[in-house]
Parts: C-alpha cells; sequence; structure tokens
C-alpha cells in the first residue's frame, strides 16, 4: 500500500463521513462516555466550533485520533467542521503525554472573565451542573456560559472564599461552596454569609445563634460529613444548605447535620431558568 503523504485541511464532517471515517479505525483506547456527551451537548447546542483539534490518519489511511468527535456528529446526526489531518508516519506516532488542558485552563486563555477562572469556582459550577441536571461532566463552554450568567453571584463568592478560605482547615470544597452561591443568587444577605465562611473556617464564634457554623465545621471535621462519594457531596451540600438556613435565621444548632438530606436553597434554583 502506497502510503500518504503529510497533509491537513479543515473539511465538514457530516454524519455520513463521520461513519466512513470510524470504519478506517485500528487499535484505538475505549471511549470515555463523559467526553462524548460532553461533545454532544456542544454540537446540539451550537456551541461546536473549529479550535485548531484535529482528525488525524497514519500514512496507511488508518484512523488514530479523533475518535470522540466523530462519534458525536455520527450520533447527533449534526455537521462539525474540524481539522483533518492525514499522512501520520505510524512507526513514530504516538499521543500527546502532556498534561490534559483544564477548564480553569481552558478559560484563561479564553475571552470570558479572567477572575473567574479559578479552580474553586469552576469547580462549583460544575457541582451544580451535577446537582441540578445530573450532568456527570459538563463542557468547557457550559461552564463558560453559566459563569457569564451569574457573573455577579460568583464574584461574591469568590471573594467570600478569598476572605475566609485557610489553609490548614480542609475538608471544605465544592458541596460546601454551592450552597453558599445559591444562598447569594437567592438574594440571602451577604454579610452574613461571609460572616458563615468566616466561622465554618476559623470555628470562632461569638453568639449561640452563630453556631450553626460551628456543628458543620465539626461534623466536617469528625468526618460526620464527607466528601469521598457522590451521594456523600449531594448530602454535604444539603446539610450545608440547612447550615447557612439556620445561620440567616439565627438557630443555635446543637445536633449534626448529617441526617439533614433535603434540599433549602437548591430546590429553588430552577436548571432549566439558567
Amino acid at each position: 500500500m502506497e502510503k500518504q503523504k503529510l497533509q491537513s485541511r479543515v473539511e465538514t464532517i457530516t454524519p455520513e463521513i463521520a461513519k466512513k471515517y470510524l470504519a478506517c479505525s485500528v487499535g484505538n483506547r475505549n471511549l470515555s462516555q463523559s467526553n462524548l456527551k460532553a461533545i454532544e451537548r456542544d454540537i446540539l447546542k451550537g456551541d461546536w466550533c473549529l479550535n485548531g483539534e484535529s482528525i488525524k490518519f497514519n500514512s496507511l489511511g488508518q484512523l488514530i485520533d479523533g475518535h470522540h468527535r466523530l462519534y458525536a456528529a455520527a450520533k447527533t446526526g449534526k455537521s462539525i467542521e474540524t481539522l483533518v489531518i492525514y499522512g501520520i508516519d505510524e512507526d513514530v506516532y504516538i499521543f500527546d503525554k502532556g498534561k490534559p488542558r483544564s477548564t480553569t485552563d481552558t478559560l484563561r486563555i479564553s475571552k470570558t472573565d479572567q477572575a473567574l477562572a479559578d479552580n474553586r469556582i469552576i469547580a462549583t459550577a460544575k457541582f451544580h451542573f451535577q446537582m441540578q441536571a445530573n450532568i456527570s461532566k459538563a463542557s468547557d463552554e457550559q461552564i463558560k456560559q453559566y459563569l457569564e450568567r451569574h457573573n455577579d453571584s460568583f464574584h461574591k463568592l469568590k471573594d467570600i472564599i478569598k476572605k475566609t478560605r485557610k489553609k490548614n482547615f480542609k475538608g471544605v470544597g465544592a458541596p460546601m461552596f454551592l450552597p453558599m452561591y445559591y444562598a447569594i443568587e437567592l438574594g440571602r444577605d451577604y454579610q452574613s454569609i461571609l460572616r458563615f465562611s468566616e466561622i465554618l473556617y476559623s470555628g470562632f464564634y461569638e453568639s449561640s445563634s452563630e453556631k450553626a457554623a460551628v456543628v458543620l465545621r465539626n461534623d466536617i471535621i469528625n468526618k460526620t460529613i464527607t466528601c469521598d462519594k457522590r451521594e456523600d457531596r449531594f448530602n454535604a451540600c444539603y446539610a450545608t444548605e440547612k447550615a447557612i438556613d439556620d445561620f440567616l435565621k439565627g438557630y443555635e444548632r446543637k445536633a449534626t447535620y448529617k441526617n439533614c438530606t433535603e434540599p433549602i436553597f437548591s430546590n429553588n434554583i430552577l436548571f432549566k431558568a439558567n
């Protein structure tokens, strides 16, 4: 078989062409269903764009990279525009072993608000998609658009995290940040939420009406509340919602928040409206 020369061009990949190219695949790794679904969502929403990522064929005409994009085009029945490279030497080609680009990396080189290209803010936005839409892996574009639509609230959340987060207290993450964001989004008093976070991190409170934050802190320290598994993270979010609600009402909480598994704020945040 005559080997192809190295060349590249931008092509419109129809579902039919995608299936044709996939038939040329040999020995590729298994598909990541979460990645596949993320690409499908982008295509269906019209968020897919030509970004320099390519579909690759070796010099024998065998497909060696771009499987997720092709499967997504075939499955959605939509055409996509992408770069296609032909003629890569099959004897020397290896997959890029560099660190994969994270959502944070992507947002830092995009036109989004750079102040929100923060790991904790992005983790909180991703957890929102898990909580409200059962999307295990939201696409970078979904995260970007969500941050843009709720810019003010996420800036306030970042300010709270920046002012109160202490390196010597671990265990607080997206399941605790998300209820703070929800409370802000629903118009709860910002200064009170800031005070809740200060006590959650420091453990120092001034009156019995602020004990809710301390009780939640003790639950985290004693691992009564954890974020180890998916269900644990959801329950930690609900427990934090209850703790914030108690704090805002000045309720003197004494019992653990372990069994508080009903939504307080999140049931008022309609995903379809976001």
